[in-house]
This record gives structure tokens, C-alpha cells and sequence, in this order.
């Protein structure tokens, strides 16, 4: 038996994410996933902060240690913590 649409909304809905190329992490990308019957917009919501939650994610997990150095990786964590009005604690030096 085969996932009703709505079982498979998550997994479409991320699977853009797997041909990101992650060379080009510092480029701002929007993923857009097109749906046969489209899905209502409370569903077309949750899918795409679901893509935006793990695009986020994926970025400094594969990005390479030249471009995600620890200052780097502060950086970004700070940035995030802008854009969800998270607070955030920077321990660094020695």
C-alpha cells in the first residue's frame, strides 16, 4: 500500500534539499515544490519551514573547515539566533 499525499508531504517537500550544492552554501536558496492537487496553505507552510529548518541545518554540517572555522561557525549561530529571536551564548578562546 502505498503513503497517502499528505503521508508524503514532509518527504517531497525536502527533497529539493538533496541537490543542494553545498559549495555554494553562502548563497541564499528557496526551494520551491509544486503539488498535484496543490495543498492548502496551512500544509503549504509547514512543508516549507520544514525545507527552511533543514536547508538551515544542512549548511554548516557539510560546509568545509575553511569556510566554517570557528569564528565562522559563531557567526552563523548568531545569525540564526537574529532571525528566530533566539538568545545565544558565545564561549570561545582557550
Amino acid at each position: 500500500m502505498l503513503p497517502g499525499h499528505t503521508d508524503t508531504s514532509f518527504a517531497a517537500g525536502a527533497a529539493p534539499l538533496n541537490a543542494h550544492n553545498l559549495k555554494q552554501s553562502n548563497a541564499p536558496d528557496k526551494p520551491q515544490v509544486v503539488y498535484q492537487p496543490p495543498l492548502s496553505d496551512a500544509q503549504t507552510t509547514l512543508v516549507q519551514h520544514t525545507v527552511d529548518a533543514i536547508q538551515l541545518v544542512a549548511r554548516p554540517v557539510g560546509a568545509s573547515p575553511n569556510e566554517l572555522h570557528s569564528d565562522a561557525f559563531i557567526a552563523e549561530a548568531r545569525a540564526v539566533a537574529q532571525r528566530t529571536a533566539s538568545k545565544i551564548t558565545a564561549i570561545q578562546g582557550e
